[in-house]
């Protein structure tokens, strides 16, 4: 598997452990999103490997959503996530006016700065629902989340990600781990629990995941490996209701002129066109 999840049990059981490896998933999301600057792709990176590590607290067809609003009016950064493991991410096209040696260097911090907003919408299935949101007080993502769950769940847990560039900006290492307690649980297990997610071996990315969990505690129990993708969704399909509800003036002149249009999706920059032949069905009769 090139991208996957490991859920283990640590602390005598009082904790939920979770581990994630998506590399491949940080560089489809960076190189189909076209996302420019070395920042901005470990900001998405970031995101995406978060959700990924929330796949393992979801079920049947649950459903995970990620929003991470910074102060820059109408930048944001999106990653979903199911229970089956599949996630996508992607950025607002607001960040295309961001300066380029921003979207290159900047620290995360600067690029969320002092007014962000971290939103998570769990999606529960048979149309049930919930949604939180807080502010982003260390504006790192990975620390906010953990904010969130303290303030909105109610929920004591840690996150890390790790997230490595290459020398031309592509991502070379991507993984990250999330420890949550369970009810019961005696609080003062998180210093143990920190230093296990602060262990170096973590942040070398030629220590592969898989090897992660024997960094715990001799009681820990590995619970299973999942696997984990770069999973739009998208279909030609998806994209007929948009193009079906172009003003007949619209639809005729494309039709007039032999002109075919093409949607390009937004998560992953699939392209989807659509011939003169079809649309001749949509205009409707005079």
């Amino acid at each position: 598997m090139e991208n996957y999840i490991i859920k283990s049990l640590g602390f005598n059981r009082n904790v939920r452990i979770l581990f994630a490896e998506t590399t491949g998933i940080a560089r489809a999301v960076c190189r189909q999103g076209q996302v420019d600057g070395a920042a901005l792709r470990k900001a998405l990176a970031t995101t995406v490997t978060a959700a990924g590590l929330l796949c393992g607290t979801l079920k049947d067809r649950q459903r995970l959503t990620l929003k991470v609003g910074t102060s820059r009016p109408g930048c944001r950064i999106f990653a979903e996530v199911d229970a089956d493991g599949n996630v996508r991410g992607y950025l607002s096209d607001e960040w295309r006016s961001v300066p380029a040696e921003e979207a290159a260097g900047a620290p995360l911090q600067r690029l969320i700065g002092d007014r962000g907003q971290l939103q998570v919408i769990r999606d529960l299935g048979m149309y049930r629902g919930f949604s939180g949101i807080t502010d982003m007080p260390y504006g790192n993502i990975v620390d906010d989340l953990a904010h969130y769950f303290r303030q909105s769940e109610q929920t004591t847990t840690r996150f890390v990600v790790h997230v490595a560039l290459a020398e031309g900006g592509e991502v070379a290492a991507c993984r990250g781990a999330m420890a949550q307690l369970l009810p019961g649980a005696d609080h003062a297990l998180l210093g143990e629990i920190e230093q296990v997610l602060c262990d170096p071996r973590m942040a070398d990315p030629g220590n592969p995941v898989t090897a992660w969990p024997k960094l715990l505690p001799g009681d820990a129990a590995v619970l299973g490996m999942a696997p984990l993708r770069a999973s739009c969704g998208c279909s030609r399909e998806m994209f007929l209701p948009m193009l079906r509800s172009l003003s007949p003036a619209d639809l005729r002149e494309a039709v007039a002129t032999n002109r075919s249009l093409e949607v390009v999706c937004h998560a992953c920059g699939c392209r989807y066109s659509f011939s003169p032949d079809e649309m001749a069905a949509w205009v409707p009769e005079r």
